[in-house]
């Protein structure tokens, strides 16, 4: 059974709630390294999408359930483009 895609109010946009660069400030790329070492989950070679950017992308969206998830990849690769 198809579903329709979420979509956020009208007018807002999910940029206007959600920054990959705040989820990093709380949440810093060498904890989520040192984490993802811990468990053996890390990546071993350089990736277009690393595991970090996975974990980011991951907590994104349990943050907004509501968003497509097409929407909150594209938020989270922007503003971990921007913090490069």
């Amino acid at each position: 059974m198809a579903r329709t895609k979420a979509l956020l109010g009208a007018g807002a946009r999910l940029s206007d709630y959600l920054s990959a660069s705040l989820l990093a400030r709380v949440y810093s790329a060498d904890q989520i390294h040192q984490i993802l070492d811990e468990h053996g989950c890390n990546s071993q070679r350089v990736r277009s999408f690393p595991a970090v950017a996975g974990v980011y992308y991951c907590m994104a969206l349990s943050l907004y359930p509501e968003a497509a998830y097409e929407e909150v990849f594209a938020v989270i690769s922007q503003g971990l483009a921007w913090a490069r």
